[in-house]
């Protein structure tokens, strides 16, 4: 693989990153018409019917591999363990929790993959976990992961770990012969949706009705913040080894904080820019391991 080569698909991972990032301030505002899980499910929704406005191939959905199913119950599980557990659970500990499916990834990459880790990997997990932890926890002291609501800290847990599955798995569907990462993307997104919905109208009743600035935010969110960034980082994934690519992502970490402090009127700490920096340095680890040998994956 050529460095130009290499460098398309670090800026589409990170573009996908740039984009989740923008979700945080969209999905803030969104709560205020409508509730955590049928947000979530109407946006997987509304993101399904945005994909399927671009693929040609419909006569897919009549029969596909398993596996889009095992995509879309990881997916949705992430999203439904992240809204329970949050519920208890204070948001700096669910926000650490759920980046750290980072290690997760490394993990499951080895152990499938037999992903090859460098130092300057190593190092880059090692600095995204710092990083994350400055940013979600601040200055308190690492015990607070292990206090509070044990049910909201595990669903957090199960969340990152769902994730991780999903990220995973989705590295092997990108790359399927009889399917384009468009298609792979729209699939999992329509089993997604199909999975959370009886969810959905199980824990909360239907909304029936809410403002019209809930429709405009649930559009541009599925749009910008979900079916945009999931294809992004799908097609940066066909090149990329699934650690490196879950370091890069994690850029949306740097953009929720910067359109907080925009437009939100938050303010950091000088801890919490210092584990901004800290991620930086683990993205640029990232970037130089891809452009190393052992940063790619062997077709």
């Amino acid at each position: 693989m050529n460095a130009k080569k290499k460098k398309h698909f670090i800026w589409l991972s990170l573009a996908a990153g740039v984009f989740w990032g923008t979700s945080f301030p969209l999905v803030k505002e969104g709560l205020i018409y409508i509730s955590p899980i049928w947000f979530s499910n109407l946006r997987l929704i509304l993101g399904f019917f945005c994909l399927l406005l671009l693929i040609k191939r419909y006569k897919i959905f009549w029969q596909f591999p398993k596996e889009y199913w095992l995509l879309g119950l990881f997916n949705s599980l992430g999203f439904l363990f992240q809204f329970l557990g949050m519920q208890t659970t204070a948001a700096g500990k669910a926000a650490f929790f759920v980046n750290g499916s980072l290690v997760y990834v490394a993990i499951l990459s080895f152990l499938i993959f037999h992903e090859h880790f460098s130092a300057n990997k190593t190092l880059g997990v090692f600095l995204a976990l710092v990083g994350i932890y400055s940013l979600s926890v601040g200055m308190q002291p690492i015990s607070v992961l292990f206090s509070g609501e044990l049910r909201g800290d595990l669903l957090v847990l199960a969340s990152g770990l769902s994730w991780s599955i999903f990220m995973v798995l989705n590295k092997k569907m990108v790359s399927h012969p009889e399917y384009s990462v468009l298609e792979t993307v729209t699939l999992y997104m329509f089993t997604s949706a199909l999975v959370l919905l009886p969810v959905s109208v199980l824990f909360e009743p239907f909304p029936h009705s809410f403002a019209w600035q809930g429709w405009v935010i649930l559009l541009v969110s599925s749009i910008f913040s979900l079916a945009l960034p999931f294809y992004l980082w799908s097609l940066g994934l066909t090149g990329l080894t699934a650690t490196v690519s879950s370091l890069l992502v994690l850029v949306e970490i740097l953009v929720a904080l910067i359109l907080s402090v925009i437009f939100l009127g938050e303010s950091l700490s000088l801890f919490e820019m210092c584990g901004a920096l800290i991620l930086i340095i683990a993205l640029i680890l990232a970037s130089i391991e891809l452009n190393s040998r052992s940063g790619t994956l062997k077709k």
